[in-house]
């Protein structure tokens, strides 16, 4: 079974505007390897604190400007009650060339919520 999780977030949509109302999308998390195989920048990015997911390459459907800070959530069913639990918050998008845009045809960095949970819940 795989699971596609959803993106939230009030960033640049499809025509490069920004949102006036949440937005989301379904992704999916790739493994490091799919991720470092599209472009060296991820070398940097990722670490045991972080993922890499999207659409892939030429999808133009990714987080972007004004998304970061977002959720990337996951429905689970708890003995037959569907929950969103979040898995990660969307930090860093590859930039254009020449830009401080991002580039929303490539993959996202989001910092993993599950190394953080302890420190979380002892600060609610």
């Amino acid at each position: 079974m795989c699971i596609y999780p959803k993106v939230v977030g009030f960033g640049r949509t499809e025509n490069g505007t920004l949102s006036n109302g949440l937005k989301h999308t379904t992704v999916k998390i790739q493994s490091d390897a799919t991720c470092l195989l599209s472009d060296t920048v991820y070398q940097k990015l990722l670490n045991e604190f972080n993922f890499c997911a999207g659409k892939g390459p030429n999808s133009n459907a990714n987080p972007c400007n004004g998304d970061s800070g977002g959720g990337l959530v996951i429905e689970y069913d708890f003995g037959g009650s569907k929950h969103w639990v979040i898995q990660g918050i969307t930090s860093v998008a590859k930039s254009r060339p020449s830009t401080n845009q991002c580039d929303a045809t490539q993959y996202v960095v989001y910092t993993a919520v599950t190394p953080y949970y302890q420190w979380i819940m002892g600060h609610l």
